[in-house]
């Protein structure tokens, strides 16, 4: 994520919106512009979950209750539902309660299907790109956002991506983000998938990617809920700083 502003700047900046999500997300996400008078393009729309193109079709899993049902040793998140370091630097896959589970909604093992709780900008950079900030400080293995797009077999993103470099950086295979949960679904068909960000996408698509793994503040986590395909989440991996 990036940290384009001072104090004074942020007094002077341009509020476009005071809700990029148009209300699909809990918290608000506003979309500032202090360098120029670009916006967001008419098209694009904000969507808390996948939905698909080209020959893919969403499929649901057999919902399962958890057999050892919900406890401490069941789930990495904490009681605060943070992830640890350790398993930060290692992740593999969660599979969280699903709607089969008879825990309550603020069970230990319910993060990622709770939303999004980070208070977070999107922001024009003096690069004269979009970029996202911190608005309050999110903590080590703090649940950030998912990667929300539309998905695309690999027929139909290779066609996309003919549009250029701006296509090439949006249309990207999520699959190779994520490893599907042992035994459910295909993870083969999984691998395949592509997801483009241009048109139908969260507060992910706007996010800086990193030069570098030590430059990275953010860790790709594969979750899974009710789907057959698991949710790349974004975990913070270190302490955010407002900024």
């Amino acid at each position: 994520m990036c940290c384009p502003r001072s104090k004074a700047a942020v007094e002077q900046a341009l509020l476009w919106s005071t809700d990029l999500s148009g209300g699909n997300e809990k918290v608000q996400i506003p979309l500032v512009n202090q360098v120029d008078s670009a916006q967001i393009g008419t098209r694009f729309r904000y969507i808390r979950e996948h939905c698909t193109g080209g020959n893919l079709t969403g499929v649901k899993r057999q919902l399962r209750e958890r057999a050892q049902g919900c406890t401490a040793s069941s789930t990495p998140y904490s009681q605060a539902g943070q992830l640890s370091p350790e398993w930060l630097l290692k992740p593999g896959w969660i599979s969280e309660c699903s709607m089969a589970c008879k825990c309550p909604p603020d069970c230990s093992g319910r993060v990622v299907q709770r939303g999004m709780v980070a208070q977070l900008q999107v922001v024009r950079t003096s690069q004269q790109h979009w970029g996202v900030r911190a608005v309050k400080q999110i903590q080590s293995g703090s649940f950030v956002m998912t990667v929300v797009g539309q998905l695309l077999d690999p027929a139909e993103a290779k066609r996309r991506r003919r549009g250029g470099p701006r296509s090439q950086r949006l249309v990207m295979p999520i699959g190779k983000m994520a490893v599907a949960h042992p035994g459910v679904g295909d993870p083969a068909q999984w691998k395949d998938t592509w997801v483009d960000m241009s048109r139908f996408a969260n507060i992910a698509r706007f996010v800086k990617h990193a030069e570098s793994l030590d430059e990275a503040n953010l860790a790709a986590v594969n979750v899974m809920v009710d789907d057959d395909r698991p949710v790349v989440a974004l975990f913070a991996s270190e302490t955010i700083e407002p900024c």
